[in-house]
């Protein structure tokens, strides 16, 4: 991964897979620390999580973190742990979203709770969420890890939050599209803007914060609905329907 500052045009950029395999070895090995740290169901939740995060994935957020550091001129080590630590986080996420939706299969693959439990499923996800916060306490500058934390747990509040208001609609055909994008803007403009703001954050460019988050939350709503017209046409080769708020359902109301 090239070293950039802020200066840097953005189109300049190209973000190696060695270096998202760097991360995807950052994720693994904070996972696989927890193998022998206690008995049993333990040591299957770590299980549980290391098979979700070896299904693949594209890891959008770590290439916008790696991205928005090599612009930020942030260290090479302390990029690949802001951007695991996201990672880590949106896979926990979508560990969850699968047993709250009863998604039984994820990247062609058998979904967590499915090939686990769901009991299971929870305590992986869980795993994932206690090692992002692992991650972010290697960071190299240790005075900027309370900025960090709070940033992150912001982000994971208005994601969960998102996730909440999304499991409310039961009825998708009487939502709003305006109900659809704030729903969107918390749920997946969260964790698309967390990415951001933790490069802005060690770069101490404190000053644009709330520039990178709106910027992330307008572009999660075009996202997203790229992301619901691939799942409609997935579904309709099934015969399913989705299972949580979808743009194609919003758009007929």
């Amino acid at each position: 991964m090239q070293e950039g500052n802020a200066n840097t045009p953005l189109i300049s950029v190209s973000i190696s897979e060695s270096s998202i395999a760097a991360v995807e070895s950052k994720m693994t090995s904070v996972i696989k620390g927890t193998l022998d740290s206690g008995a049993g169901r333990a040591s299957i939740a770590a299980q549980a999580a290391l098979y979700h995060l070896q299904s693949g994935g594209n890891r959008t957020r770590a290439r916008f973190c790696l991205h928005a550091c090599v612009c930020l001129g942030v260290s090479n080590n302390d990029a690949l742990i802001l951007s695991a630590c996201v990672e880590l986080l949106h896979n926990a996420s979508l560990i969850h979203d699968d047993l709250q939706d009863q998604e039984k299969t994820r990247h062609g693959i058998s979904s967590v709770w499915s090939r686990f439990s769901p009991a299971i499923a929870i305590c992986a996800g869980d795993l994932l969420i206690s090692g992002a916060y692992a991650l972010l306490a290697s960071i190299s500058n240790v005075r900027l890890l309370p900025s960090l934390m709070a940033a992150t747990h912001q982000c994971v509040s208005r994601a969960i939050h998102g996730q909440c208001d999304d499991l409310d609609c039961t009825d998708l055909s009487q939502t709003p599209f305006e109900t659809y994008a704030r729903i969107v803007k918390l749920k997946s403009g969260a964790l698309l803007s967390l990415p951001l703001e933790l490069a802005l954050i060690a770069s101490e460019n404190f000053i644009s914060l709330n520039h990178a988050r709106k910027a992330a939350e307008d572009f999660s709503v075009g996202y997203q609905i790229a992301d619901d017209l691939l799942d409609i046409e997935q579904d309709s080769a099934t015969g399913q329907k989705p299972a949580s708020l979808n743009i194609f359902f919003v758009i007929q109301n």
